[in-house]
Order: C-alpha cells, then structure tokens, then sequence
C-alpha cells in the first residue's frame, strides 16, 4: 500500500515508528490482496486502493495548523488504525470458525461490555431468526428465505448463509479491528495472525491506541472516553498522541469515500444484486461524479446524478447523515481541547464544517431529472383513520375490546413473574387493591331492580405486572401495531440466546389500547413499571382523538390499572358479556374475556360482588399436562395440550379461547374448529390448548379463527394420535372386548356416498383400517363383500377365518336390503356394475355376485326396474347349488365354508343379504400426498404390520412394545382405561345390570 509522503517525511526520523508502521502495513496489504471479501460479495471495493484513499483523505481533512501539532506518534497511529478499521470484513471462514469458537483466543477488551464472540454470535443468530420480511428482503434480496438453523462449519454453506455471516461481522467489525491489533487476526484452526509487532511497551501502546480509533468508526465518540482515560488517565494527550482528534479524521475521511471509482460501471452493468443493500450502495457510489474543494474554504461541493428515486433518497441521507458527523466532530474537538489555548491544542480541527450539493435544492434538481425527487409513500390521517378503523377491525365486536385488555394483564404478569423467578429483579410490594393477578370490575348503572343483564357504566382492569415506562406509552401503548413485546428491549429480557421466549406472550398485534376503545370513548391509565420508585407512577386520561396527552407523575404500585367509561349505547352490550344474573358464573359457555387460565389468576366482579368459576372450565398448561382428559407433548415453539372429548373448546392459545364464531361456543373437536384442520383423511381435529411460547401461531386479527394453512405441528400432532388409538386397540384386543372395538373418538367417520363403509376392516390377520396405505400395505389377495343382513362380530371373525389368506371381509348392512327399501334397486344395479368398496373396486381382478332370488323378485313386480336395472338383472343366472341367482358364475371360486354359510341364510329374512366374491391384484397405486403418511409410518414404526392381530395373546404381545415405545404415556392411557373401565362397571351396577 502507498502511504502518504506527509507521513512518511515526519515518522522517518524515529526509526522504531518506521519500522512499526511499514511492517505492519506490509502485512496487512499482503492479507488483503490474498483474502477477498468472502462475507460481502457485492460491497463497493474495500481492498488496498480504499485504504489508501481513507488515508490520503483524512491527512488532506487535517488543517496546515493541525498537521503541525500533531506528533510522530499521531502519524503512526492514524496509518495503522485506518489499515484496521475495516480489516474485519476480511475475514475468512476459518478464520470466522476461530472467531465464534467457544475456545475462541480472541478475548474481550474490558470496558466496553462485550459479549464473548461465541455468545454475541448465538445471540445474533437467534435476532436472526426474528428478522421481518423487509429486513429479509434487504439481506438476501427478493427471493430471501427465514433464517432457520445454522449449517455447522463441516456442512456445506449457501449463498443465504454467507451473507448473514456477512451482516454479523458488519455490526461488530470495528470492535474485531481493535482486538485484531491487541491479539492478531482469527485464522484456521484456532490460530492467530499478528499484523502488528508487539516487542516493546511503545508497540503495544500504539497497537491500543490503533485499535481504539479503528473502533470508534462503529462508536459515539464520547463512547471512548472513559477508556482512555480508565487506561491514560488523559483523553486530551495520551502519550503525546491525540486519539480524540485522530477518530475525527478517521470518521470522516471514512465518510467521504463515496465516488463512482468505488462502484465501477462495468461490474453494475454484469452484475444483478441480490441484496437491495448492495444495489444501493452501489448507485450511490456510481451516481457521485465529483467531489470538490473550491468555492468555499471549509465546505465540499458533491455533483451527483442520481438515476431514480431511491438512489436519490439514499444520497440525500448519506449527505445528512455526513452533516451529522461534522457537527459532531466540531462539537468534540471543542469540548476536548478548546480550553487548551496555552499547548495550541484548541487549534486541532478538520478542514471543513459543512455539505454542499447539487441536490439540496430539490426542486432545481428536479429539472435534470425525469422523476419527482422528494420522499412521496403511502400515509394515514391519524386519529380520524383510527375511528374510521377500529370498529370495522374487529366486527365491531365489544368482547374483543376487553380480551385484548385482559390478554395484555396476564402477559404483564406473566413477564413480571419470570424477571422475579429468573432472580432479575426483587419481588415487588404487591397491590392491595386487587385479590387476583389480573382483576376486571364491572360497575352496573344503579337502579331499584336488577334487570336480567346489567347495564355496565364502568370497567376496570387491573394488573400487578410489569408496568409501563413513558417511553413504552408513547412509542408502544398508543401507538397502533407498534407492539412492545417484538421490541428488542423486550426481547433481551425475555428471549433465550437461541431464540426461545422464556415467558408465554399471547399479546402480537400492538392492538391493545386501540381496541379498548370498542368499549368506550375515553380511557383513564394508571401505571407504574417496576423499575420505578413508588412517587414514579404515571397518570393520563385520553381519547382516540386526542392530539396531546398530560402525563402525570403519581404515586401508585407496580402494574397497570385502565378504567374505561362505557357510553350508553354500549351499556347493555358489555352487560350482555357478563350473561343472566340467576345463573351468572364464569363457564366455557360464558368466558366474558375468553381468559381460562388459572395462572395468571384472574378475577371478575360486579359491584365488587365475585363473579363465580366453573371450575371445570380451566384450560390446561404444560402444569396440569394430561389431566382432565387431555394429552400432551412440546415442540420448540409451541406446548400442544389435545383431546378428544367432547364438550371441549375446539382452540384456544394461551388460555385464550379462540372461536370461529361469536354465538357458536360449543365446539368440539369435529365440528366448529375455528378454521383448523388436521388435514387427515383417518382422524378428525382433536381440541387443542396451545401454549404458544413465540407469539407465533397464526390467528387473524380478530383472534376468533385460525389464520394458517396447516398446523405448524401437525406431523408431531398425527403422531401422537397415533400412539393413542394403538394403545386404545391394543388395550380392547387384550381385553376380548371386540364388542367396544374400535370405539375411538378421534377417528373420521367415513361418508357413505363414497362406498368406503366402516372405519375398520376384518382380514384374515385380523382388523384393518380403511384407508388406502394401510389397504396397499396389507396387500389383500380376496375379499368377500356383504350387502343386508345384522351386524355380527363373531359371525364375521368366523367369515374372514374361512377365507383365503390375506382376505378382507366388507359388511354394508344396508338399509336399502334390511328395510327392502325402494333404493335397494339401484344399489343392486350399481354392485352388479362393479360397484364396491373403493379399494376393492380399483384391484379387482374378476367378480362373482350372489343374489337372493327374493330380492329380484321383490324388484320386479315391486319396482317397476327401468333399462339399467332390467339388463343388470337379465345377467343373472340361476346357482347350480342354491336357489340363489348368480352374476359371472365361473369368475371367481367360492370357498366351499362360505358357500355352506352362504346357503344358510334365509332367502328372505333379516340376514338375507347380496354377496359378491372379489379376487385382487394390489399393485402400486399412487397414493395422494397427506398427513397419513405421517399416521402409516409411526404406526408401522411401533408394531411392525398394517394390521391389528385377532387373538388377545399377541395384542399383549404388542402392547409390550408399545409400553417400551411411550414409557410414562402409556402409563398415563393405561390408567385412563381402567378408570374408565371402572366407571363403566360402576353405571352398570347402578342400574341393576351386570358388568361382561
């Protein structure tokens, strides 16, 4: 690298300077010439030519009088810290796996607060993963994907992966330039590599003192102070350099490297970015034709053609942003050595003061351009939007209004728990004004009678959580979408270094004082956070067309109380949430906030008369996991509690009932889901009780429906399921109780309209579920299918044992031949057709069909058959060994222990029946993508075949493996059983009958 002839003329008398200063920017060029910028491959050029134009500039930027007071020592200081203040960018990847080693050698300076390398980077991970689309966009460019997990440093790395590498190391960059010149830079294999000699105290004093201005690029300057002086004792003159001065120089000579040579047309013109940072950047760069010196003596003329709106923009913040700059640095330089008239120190400054361009007057500029060069978006009209907005946003729906409010206490609470617990913070004073966690007063208008439904005039709810700060009120609380809780503040007290929440947030939409003016006009806020002293509380009264807000200053205890006055139109409605006054009590049926949960405890009142619990309605947590009939299991993001029972809510989160409808609150898990599915063709969609520890799962606005396209754990969700319904077959198989088998809630009934028929089907192994993989798996060679007669278990098992191996048995005891019903005509046409069970239908290889001759007697003299019918029925021929009627006699051959059972039945009884014979060939069919794929292979995972066996010994045998594969869950289902089992015995010895 060239260094500049002013430097070079005044260190070339102090011969160990020269030598410290050659060597180490010899070193340093010889790494950036062999090390490109592997993080950033579309940045504008940072190899040597930068570095030596950052030096050139900022020797330029030094008055003639601030070159003379600046020492050797200043010289050598400044060449090394603008060699290093962007030396971290060229990082390698070992070098970067060095860096973020847990044995990384690359220790923290002390007195800045830095986290170890291999923290700071799990912790930017996890930010990473919180990264909103635009944030995305501007990383990765239009065709981003989420940040998920992280390829280890042995897997191969996307162009995704580098690039966030790539974001990481450009925050922390100017940190890593000063440890680079204490330690050495980050190399393979836990190595360092020294650019700076460290053989005498005057090395290391300069490798310091280097590192500090090359870091302070990413600093306030004022940020560096107390280092200097923690270490010096002297920010004024450290050992006869001027550190405070040398930062200036670096900061704005840095600044001013913006010109089209950085961003050569050449490279734009073959080159699409992908990240709209680098396109930027880059415009910039090439937009800029001339950087001068000449019309006035402390200010730079910048001529630029910026060719569109955004690079215009970009410009135009780069030209404010570097304003800042010099005022700052001017405001510094004063403060730091203005009072040093005697040493001639206060006459250290910088050769300009201020900006000027051929933009600044946009309006002239425009008339070079062909666009309209001003910032022109999309804006609302403040509280005359939020009034157009607020009802519509929510159906006008009054309930909302008070969830929210409630939902927003117990999350509060809930933070406020979880700083206490983790030993953050000591336990708060408490309140004395509320017998709850979070507590909702209801004041009713007064009047001689209480009417059925009270006529509220006032709500309250009070919480003893964290509180606010002014600051969480103006930029979160009323600021409609802004939601504290995806702040960062929030998220460094409340998130794991790997991106989990340790506390349960159902708060998402930054919607909370916005929708509590569905209730009411004005709102009247009460607070005090708990990093506050008592006489700290906060105080306001507004509405939604407020244009300013008194806050006051009010002693009062830690949390949050908001009373809202409800308008008389409104009155009856907020009365109508609290439901009859004979029956009034807190039920799923009547949620009044929707709030089931027990901790957060919440407590409603009315006239400070208790509202009463149904203490059946609680929802259950990952605390009261598997009670009450409920099941459950985790994944990273979400504490899944299932079942299902009937009477249970289909949905909620965070013990928040969701609802697909407001007057529809009796949902179970197969019907009313609030606009979830499984999407199983084998099971229905169980309840489900979510603890959503992110903020994540998908809910609309209103909070009553789902928002999804599918379950984001439905895979773990299929599974469990699974595991139930093996142990609730197993268990009855052990038993020989085939008289309650199959009898499992969760399975989907299957529409008759489709001819599958029952959910299980006999086999000559045993039962089989009715579902194509399962079918395909077994891979049935014969099936006897049976229209009419009574359904019989041991009829059929006896049925299936005379067959053929690998044999279904299908039963329809169809109404149409029992009842002899007008519709058995067609449904004997469609059989004679070829008309089956779905599966045996598609693998049928040939077909023999048996009719009573009472049925086609009944047909025809009956009901008058048309065309279809008459040619199906003219097929028929009579049996060589029966009175029975016979389609396709010689198709396929009738075992001789069916043909006997055949011959028994009556020809015109209740187990008369049709009877058709099926030889098939299962071949490969192509089976449609859905979640039982997920149900078929646990299942096959746990007991090995498609099939539950026939006898009870190998359903025990079975359910030995099953025990090995749940552990304490089968425990937990085996007690359920019997408890039920129990129960059962009980009923039926109450009502005088005995138990089998």
């Amino acid at each position: 690298m060239k260094i500049s002839e002013v430097i070079l003329e005044r260190i070339k008398g102090n011969y160990a300077l020269d030598g410290y200063v050659k060597g180490s920017v010899a070193r340093i060029s010889e790494h950036i010439a062999s090390n490109k910028l592997v993080f950033f491959p579309e940045y504008t050029d940072h190899d040597v030519t930068h570095f030596e134009a950052v030096l050139e500039t900022a020797v330029d930027l030094a008055t003639d009088k601030s070159l003379e007071l600046m020492t050797d020592i200043d010289f050598a200081a400044l060449t090394t810290s603008v060699m290093l203040h962007d030396l971290g960018m060229h990082l390698t990847k070992d070098g970067f796996e060095t860096l973020v080693s847990p044995k990384s050698p690359m220790v923290a300076i002390e007195g800045f607060g830095d986290l170890p390398w291999n923290e700071l980077w799990v912790t930017f991970l996890a930010e990473a993963k919180r990264f909103d689309a635009k944030k995305l966009e501007a990383l990765f460019g239009s065709n981003y994907k989420p940040v998920t997990a992280f390829p280890s440093f042995s897997e191969p790395w996307n162009e995704f992966d580098i690039l966030l590498v790539g974001e990481f190391l450009r925050r922390h960059h100017p940190r890593l330039a000063h440890e680079i010149a204490l330690h050495g830079m980050p190399s393979k294999d836990g190595t360092l590599i020294q650019f700076c000699n460290d053989t005498s105290e005057q090395d290391r004093f300069l490798n310091d003192i280097s590192g500090l201005i090359a870091r302070s690029h990413g600093l306030a300057l004022r940020d560096t102070f107390s280092y200097l002086e923690k270490h010096y004792n002297n920010k004024i003159e450290t050992r006869s350099a001027h550190p405070v001065f040398l930062m200036t120089l670096l900061r704005v000579a840095d600044y001013l490297q913006i010109q089209s040579a950085r961003a050569p047309s050449a490279r734009t013109d073959v080159s699409k970015f992908k990240s709209p940072v680098s396109s930027r950047e880059w415009s910039v760069h090439q937009c800029v034709t001339d950087i001068s010196n000449i019309s006035d003596p402390e200010a730079i003329d910048i001529t630029a053609h910026p060719q569109d709106i955004d690079t215009f923009l970009r410009l135009e913040y780069w030209i404010r942003d570097l304003q800042r700059e010099l005022d700052m640095s001017w405001a510094v330089l004063g403060e730091v050595y203005g009072l040093h008239a005697h040493s001639g120190l206060n006459k250290l400054g910088l050769r300009i003061r201020r900006l000027r361009s051929n933009i600044d007057d946009a309006e002239s500029f425009s008339q070079s351009v062909t666009y309209i060069p001003e910032q022109i978006a999309f804006t609302t009209a403040g509280s005359e939007l939020l009034k157009l907005l607020v009802g519509p946003l929510y159906a006008n729906d009054i309930s909302v209004g008070l969830r929210e409010l409630v939902q927003n206490a117990t999350d509060a609470v809930k933070e406020l728990d979880s700083l206490v617990n983790e030993g953050v913070i000591e336990p708060t004073e408490g309140r004395t004004d509320i017998t709850a966690d979070v507590q909702v007063d209801f004041v009713q208008d007064s009047c001689d009678r209480e009417p059925p439904t009270p006529e509220i005039v006032e709500v309250t709810i009070t919480d003893r959580g964290v509180g606010m700060t002014a600051d969480i009120i103006k930029n979160y609380f009323l600021k409609a979408g802004a939601s504290f809780r995806s702040s960062d503040v929030w998220k460094k007290q409340f998130e794991e270094s790997d991106g989990t929440i340790r506390v349960q947030r159902s708060g998402r939409f930054g919607v909370g004082a916005l929708a509590a003016f569905l209730i009411g006009d004005e709102i009247e806020v009460e607070t005090r956070h708990y990093s506050e002293p008592t006489e700290n509380g906060l105080r306001f009264s507004t509405s939604i067309e407020a244009t300013s807000i008194n806050i006051e200053k009010v002693a009062c205890a830690v949390g949050t109380k908001i009373r809202i006055k409800i308008p008389e139109h409104l009155q009856g409605k907020v009365g109508n949430l609290l439901g009859y006054s004979r029956e009034r009590e807190v039920n799923q049926y009547n949620g009044i906030s929707q709030y089931f949960g027990r901790k957060p405890s919440l407590k409603y009142k009315i006239d400070e008369k208790d509202i009463p619990w149904d203490e059946k309605c609680f929802l259950p947590t990952k605390v009261s996991s598997f009670e009450g009939g409920w099941n459950y299991f985790e994944t990273d993001d979400y504490e899944v509690n299932w079942s299902f029972e009937s009477g249970k809510p289909a949905l909620s989160v965070n013990q928040i009932l969701v609802s697909g409808t407001r007057t529809n609150r009796r949902m179970s898990g197969g019907t009313n889901n609030a606009g979830i599915k499984l999407g199983s063709d084998i099971f229905v969609t169980p309840a489900l009780s979510i603890g959503d520890k992110s903020g994540s799962f998908p809910l609309n606005l209103q909070r009553n429906a789902y928002a999804g396209s599918k379950i984001p754990f439905q895979t773990e969700l299929a599974t469990e399921v699974t595991d139930e319904l093996l142990f609730t077959c197993l268990w009855y198989l052990s038993l020989k109780e085939q008289s309650s088998f199959p009898n499992y809630a969760g399975l989907k009934n299957l529409a008759s309209w489709n001819r599958s028929g029952f959910r299980w089907l006999h086999c000559s192994d045993g039962m089989v579920l009715n579902n194509p993989r399962f079918l395909q798996a077994y891979n049935p060679q014969f099936a006897l299918a049976r229209y009419g007669g009574v359904d019989d278990w041991a009829v059929a098992q006896a049925i299936v044992d005379s067959l053929p191996k690998q044999s279904l048995f299908i039963h329809e005891a169809n109404e149409e031949f029992s009842a002899r019903n007008f519709n058995m005509k067609g449904k004997l046409t469609r059989i004679l057709q070829g008309d089956a069970h779905y599966f045996t239908r598609k693998a049928t290889k040939s077909q023999t069909v048996f009719v009573p001759s009472s049925f086609v007697d009944l047909i025809i003299k009956k009901m008058k058959p048309g065309k279809d019918a008459t040619k199906a029925l003219d097929g028929l021929v009579q049996d060589a060994d029966s009175n029975w009627l016979v389609q396709n006699a010689h198709g396929v051959k009738e075992p001789e222990a069916v043909q006997k059972w055949r011959k028994q039945l009556s020809n015109d009884g209740l187990d008369t029946s049709v009877v058709s014979l099926h030889e098939l060939s299962c071949s490969e069919q192509p089976l449609k993508e859905s979640l039982d794929q997920v149900v078929f292979e646990r299942w096959m995972e746990i007991i090995g075949q498609p099939y539950l066996p026939k006898s009870a010994s190998d359903a025990k045998e079975l359910q030995k493996t099953l025990m090995g594969k749940l552990g304490e869950k089968y425990k937990i289902f085996e007690q359920r059983a019997n408890e039920k089992k129990q129960r059962q015995k009980d009923k039926a010895k109450k009502q005088g009958s005995g138990y089998s």
